[in-house]
C-alpha cells in the first residue's frame, strides 16, 4: 500500500519526474567507477548493460574494503586537484572513511538534498531554513538558506528567535539526544514551537520511539499533521552527503501508533518479546543495494 501511495505521489511531482526515472542510468555510472578500479588490476571488463551484468563484476563493498588500501588519489580517480571539500566519518567503526567533493559533486549533493526536502516536505514552495547542528564538521549541501551551528543549543535557540521567524519551514538536523536537550532548553527560553513549522531530522544513531513521542508532545508536533512539522529519521552515508534510508510522515505515524509491533519468541527462555521496528524508504534513484544471502543474517 505504501509503495502504491508513493508512486502516485511521485507522479504528481512533474518537475522531478525525469530525475526520479534515472535509476537505470545509475548502474552505468557505478559501473564506470568500478571499471576504473578494476582496470588497475588489469581486469578485462566487458560492457555492462544490465543490472545482472553489473552484479557479476561488482564486489560487495563495505567501509573496510573500500578505505583499507586506497588513498585519496585512488578514491578520486587521480583527480585530487579538483577536490574542494573533504568530509570525514566519525570513525566509530574503527576505520575512518573519506568524502571528497568537487564543485560539480557539491552541486549534485545540494540538488539531491533539495529534491529530498521538496518531495517529502514541500520545501521548494516555501522559504526554507536549514539549521545544521551536526557534529564532526558534517556539511549539509543545499540551495536553501543554511546555518551551520554545530551542537550548540544556545545558537540554535538564538536562530529560532531571530531568524527562523522569517521562514515558512525550518529543518533542524542533529543527533537525537541533542534535539531532546535543545527542545527542553528552548521551552525554558520561551520558544513557542506551535508557531514554527519545524522538522527535526536525525540520523546515524538509533532513536527510541518513546524519545520521539516525548519531543512531539512537548513541541506540539505530530506526523498526523506533517505540515506543522515532526521528527523524521534518516540513515545514510554522511561522507557522500546522502540519506540512504529515510522515514516519511506515513511511516512515522505507523510507528508512533505501534501498528508495526513485531512479536518475537526468545529462543532461550521461550518467552515472547515485543519490538517496534523502524520502516524506511530507500532512495532507489540514487543507490544500488544488494541483499546478502547467508544463514543467520538479520
Amino acid at each position: 500500500m505504501l509503495y502504491s501511495m508513493l508512486a502516485k505521489f511521485f507522479l504528481k511531482k512533474a518537475n522531478w519526474k525525469d530525475e526520479l526515472t534515472k535509476s537505470g542510468n545509475k548502474v552505468v555510472a557505478l559501473a564506470n567507477s568500478y571499471r576504473w578500479f578494476l582496470s588497475q588490476k588489469k581486469e578485462n571488463i566487458p560492457k555492462l548493460q544490465t543490472l545482472e551484468d553489473f552484479k557479476k563484476w561488482v564486489p560487495l563493498s563495505n567501509k573496510q574494503s573500500v578505505f583499507e588500501d586506497k588513498n585519496l588519489n585512488e578514491l578520486t580517480r587521480g583527480k585530487t586537484r579538483d577536490v574542494r571539500f573533504v568530509m570525514m566519518s566519525s570513525g566509530s567503526s574503527e576505520k575512518f572513511s573519506i568524502g571528497a567533493f568537487t564543485k560539480k559533486e557539491m552541486k549534485i549533493a545540494a540538488f539531491n538534498t533539495d529534491l529530498f526536502l521538496d518531495l517529502f516536505f514541500g520545501a521548494k514552495k516555501n522559504q526554507t531554513l536549514i539549521i545544521n547542528s551536526s557534529s564532526m564538521g558534517v556539511k549539509v549541501f543545499s540551495n536553501h538558506t543554511v546555518s551551520d551551528t554545530g551542537p550548540r543549543t544556545d545558537i540554535v535557540i538564538g536562530l529560532l528567535k531571530s531568524v527562523a521567524i522569517h521562514y515558512d519551514k525550518v529543518f533542524i538536523i542533529g543527533d537525537p539526544i541533542f534535539i531532546k536537550l535543545m527542545v527542553e532548553e528552548s521551552l525554558e527560553k520561551n520558544i513557542d514551537w506551535t508557531t514554527i513549522n519545524a522538522y527535526f531530522i536525525s540520523g546515524g544513531e538509533w532513536m527510541p520511539q518513546t524519545l520521539r513521542d516525548y519531543v512531539h508532545k512537548i513541541t506540539g508536533k505530530s506526523a498526523e499533521k506533517p505540515e506543522n512539522g515532526f521528527w523524521v529519521g534518516t540513515y545514510g552515508i554522511t561522507e557522500i552527503g546522502y540519506p540512504l534510508l529515510f522515514e516519511n510522515a506515513v511511516l512515522v505515524s505507523l510507528r508512533s501508533k505501534r501498528k508495526c509491533v513485531k512479536h518475537i519468541v526468545d529462543a532461550k527462555s521461550n518467552n515472547p518479546r515485543f519490538t517496534t521496528p523502524f520502516y524506511f524508504l530507500f532512495r532507489a534513484n540514487s543507490f544500488y543495494l544488494e541483499e546478502i544471502e547467508q544463514a543467520n543474517f538479520l
